[in-house]
């Protein structure tokens, strides 16, 4: 027999434990709303993890710690981008583990662990004396801000965890939701602890900052990114200058960060550090592909401690319903005879040169995808094209005047920031109807006039998949969104990609999902 005090499912708030060791058993209390209650469990228990707020300890035999660790070391195979090397080894093995010698861990394993331990039928306790308590007067509204029911939900699990990732699909109002967790913990500050929220990219940098004054005025308002520097009680970062200037910032109290799937190692690293509250957001926070970037994840900010799906915000009428069509495309194509004639002398598919010859220069899959913009246009649409490659968006871009739609503008990673508002000002204003886009359009992007969103650059990641759609999902006016995918039928890896693409979406289960042949 085996007691779990559910650390991450339900766990009662207001309670606390106690554990009274004898020869054959073992008494736990559990203190619940006022009600003692005492537990006895047979003290022939295999593994004992002890709980704190970021980390746990599992305390073990021998034989069964050296289980432990190798479950919680995590293998990957990567491409060689060594190209010296890669003539000896197309993929190296990578190779991470997670459970130190000294038996501690993060504690965004415990639900792994205690998965596998149930699994084994190994029997087990979880105690903690992590017992924090949550006021019952939570701010839910600053201002004009005010949080939707979900959101404080949302909010009681941050301020009663203190450590772990809000899963938040897209729309769901991650920043109000930081801001109200910020005005929650400042009541418990002194004036010289800081405030730290850390984002990805300038675009969001922007954006963050804007909403923020907003809420709390300019006063307390300050930032670290884009060559500018400015110390005040809310700190909002770029991750990269956070990693390099965090030890200009005093007193940090709390760091929230947003979209941390985005975050590397190092930068993740930089954060974790910090013996504060951590909590981290996204609506797409751990990878189907990468074990190891998930198992990093969990490291360092912690595991899901609150969700809410695409679906559920739908069906609040929060996100916009609307149809994900894909362009399915079986067109007469080959690859070129010195492209495969390279592949079969090395014995190495090159991705790159084939992407080219598939996706980026095929003049029919281009025009068709220009012929479905063009169309949407003249109906009065607005349309965003999403290109992976600039060397795409430039194809299109050529194909879109020839068409005579020359007002249609490409967006990329080059352009300055007052450049890309520019652009995205025009298109909220109607004045510009269509904007050709690369990755920087993928995340954190809120334009609410979108109709029409095509993904030109195909891809495979459920993360940027789902982050692509989530540019479209505003709800306005009970309009109906369409966004188009392609199914690249005729070449492979991509028509291997396109159904990766459509399991993602149908997983979502929000929307309809269908097929146009060509």
């Amino acid at each position: 027999m085996n007691y779990l005090l559910k650390y991450y499912d339900t766990k009662p708030i207001g309670s606390s434990l106690s554990v009274d060791e004898t020869d054959e058993t073992l008494r736990v209390k559990v203190h619940i709303d006022g009600q003692l209650n005492e537990i006895h469990v047979n003290n022939n228990l295999e593994v004992s993890i002890q709980v704190s707020r970021k980390t746990m300890k599992i305390v073990c035999d021998s034989h069964l710690f050296a289980i432990l660790r190798e479950e919680l070391t995590f293998t990957e195979k990567r491409y060689n981008t060594n190209p010296r090397k890669r003539k000896h080894e197309t993929y190296i093995q990578y190779e991470r583990m997670f459970l130190k010698k000294s038996g501690k861990c993060s504690v965004g394993f415990l639900r792994h662990v205690t998965s596998f331990l149930k699994r084994k039928g190994i029997t087990f306790i979880c105690l903690t004396d992590y017992l924090p308590t949550v006021k019952p007067d939570l701010i839910t509204s600053v201002g004009n801000l005010k949080l939707r029911d979900y959101q404080v939900t949302a909010l009681k699990s941050i301020m009663f965890y203190r450590f772990g990732v809000i899963k938040a699909a897209t729309n769901a109002g991650k920043t109000a939701l930081s801001a109200i967790v910020l005005a929650n913990f400042m009541r418990e500050f002194n004036d010289e602890t800081t405030s730290v929220v850390i984002v990805p990219s300038k675009d969001i940098f922007i954006q963050t900052i804007t909403f923020f004054k907003e809420c709390f005025g300019e006063d307390l308002i300050g930032f670290a990114g884009d060559g500018k520097f400015k110390l005040n009680r809310i700190m909002i970062c770029i991750a990269n200058t956070f990693s390099r200037k965090s030890d200009l910032i005093p007193n940090i109290g709390i760091i929230i960060v947003d979209e941390v799937h985005s975050f590397g190692n190092v930068t993740g690293k930089s954060i974790a550090k910090y013996d504060v509250p951590i909590i981290g957001m996204s609506g797409t926070p751990f990878s189907s592909s990468s074990c190891i970037k998930n198992a990093d994840i969990r490291s360092m900010f912690g595991d899901v401690i609150y969700e809410i799906t695409n679906k559920e915000l739908v069906e609040r009428g929060v996100s916009a319903k609307g149809e994900i069509l894909f362009l399915q495309f079986d067109m007469e194509f080959q690859y070129s005879d010195y492209l495969l004639e390279y592949e079969m002398k090395t014995g190495e598919v090159q991705f790159h040169s084939r992407e080219e010859e598939a996706i980026i220069c095929n003049t029919e899959r281009n025009e068709k995808l220009c012929e479905v913009a063009s169309s949407s246009i003249k109906e009065g649409k607005q349309v965003i094209m999403l290109v992976k490659r600039i060397e795409h968006g430039e194809k299109l871009l050529k194909l879109m005047d020839e068409r005579g739609l020359e007002d249609t503008l490409l967006l990329q990673g080059k352009n300055t920031l007052k450049q890309r508002q520019k652009v995205i000002n025009s298109f909220k204003d109607g004045e510009l109807f269509c904007i050709i886009a690369t990755t920087i359009f993928e995340v954190g992007i809120s334009i609410d006039e979108i109709d029409i969103i095509i993904n030109c650059g195909g891809g495979k990641s459920s993360i940027k998949t789902l982050q692509r759609l989530g540019r479209i999902l505003r709800s306005r006016d009970n309009k109906k969104f369409i966004f188009y995918d392609t199914d690249d039928k005729f070449a492979n890896p991509f028509h291997r990609h396109s159904m990766e693409r459509r399991k993602s979406y149908r997983k979502e289960s929000a929307w309809n999902v269908k097929i146009i042949k060509d």
